[in-house]
């Protein structure tokens, strides 16, 4: 996932104190599972379009 979408890393390395190869291992877990991030957080989060747009506007301000 940070491979397909660099501008998360930053976001990522902020807000988690986790090292982005950490968090690589988590969405390659995520990406086993799931077809997409959008159905992941459908999924666990109950997540639909307009959350997902309200997310993605917060994060890739």
């Amino acid at each position: 996932m940070l491979e397909q979408n660099p501008e998360v890393r930053p976001i990522l390395e902020l807000v988690s104190g986790v090292r982005p190869e950490s968090m690589q291992e988590v969405f390659d877990a995520i990406d086993r599972r799931y077809a997409c991030m959008e159905d992941f957080f459908a999924a666990e989060y109950g997540m639909g379009p307009e959350q997902l747009q309200l997310l993605r506007d917060r994060c890739l301000e």
